[in-house]
């Protein structure tokens, strides 16, 4: 530079650091020299990484987007695509802002999904939490039926890009019993998301309990009963793992 040498170091920051984060910060050794470079961050307390953002953390009856972000309220400009129904360790739920009543099973609904358990008991249904694989399951059964519930959720796209894109999914007997606690929450967050409200009806479930019958719950009391496939026209709602 001029007459006189500098260092040209290599030391520079890797990384921006968002708002709700702390700097990851690393030594750097240039022309014997040590600098401090920041090479990442992590988020702060009650907020978690998304992309290049930290974001708060999702609660139950929080708005749930596209891109994984949560809010107590709607934010502008974000795809709002479900509202947060349960939250148990690492497990999370979002149910959906729409419901559709629907046949179970058309026509009629004697016939018996053999990819699909059954229970014979109130007891053993609320045991079943495996809704979305009993959903594509029976989505893509090699049958002459029209599983009409089952096939509104897997088809349920309500965005073209994100998490809602796609895994939607018809509960089980088991994962209606985990959200009833969360009934109130629930449904102030489906208001706060300008989404459909849950209905006082029966749901259907993907709970077998025969070859023509399926177990049904309340979306605030958990496992109802077992209703005919092809007899009962209920309201189907779905679930998404994020």
């Amino acid at each position: 530079s001029g007459n006189s040498c500098v260092c040209a170091t290599t030391c520079k920051d890797t990384a921006t650091v968002p708002a709700n984060a702390t700097a990851v910060k690393s030594n750097c050794t240039a022309c014997g020299q040590t600098y401090s470079i920041v090479t990442g961050f992590t988020c702060n307390s009650g907020y978690t990484k998304s992309g290049n953002e930290c974001v708060a953390q999702c609660k139950v009856g929080d708005i749930l987007y596209s891109d994984a972000s949560c809010s107590s309220s709607k934010v502008s400009g974000k795809t709002a695509i479900g509202v947060v129904a349960y939250i148990n360790g690492n497990q999370k739920l979002a149910i959906s802002l729409t419901e559709k009543s629907t046949y179970w099973a058309y026509p009629g609904g004697d016939e018996d999904v053999s990819c699909i358990m059954n229970y014979t008991t109130t007891q053993t249904a609320a045991t079943d939490t495996n809704g979305l694989m009993a959903t594509r399951c029976a989505a893509t059964y090699n049958t002459k039926k029209d599983y009409q519930a089952v096939k509104y959720c897997y088809n349920l796209k309500p965005t073209n890009s994100g998490i809602g894109s796609s895994g939607w999914y018809l509960p089980a007997a088991g994962e209606w019993n985990n959200i009833k606690t969360n009934y109130n929450a629930i449904s102030k967050g489906l208001t706060n998301a300008s989404g459909t409200r849950l209905s006082s009806s029966k749901y259907w479930t993907t709970t077998e309990s025969g070859a023509s019958s399926v177990w049904t719950a309340y979306a605030n009391l958990g496992i109802a009963g077992s209703d005919g496939k092809g007899s009962s026209y209920l309201p189907a709602r779905c679930l998404l793992q994020f």
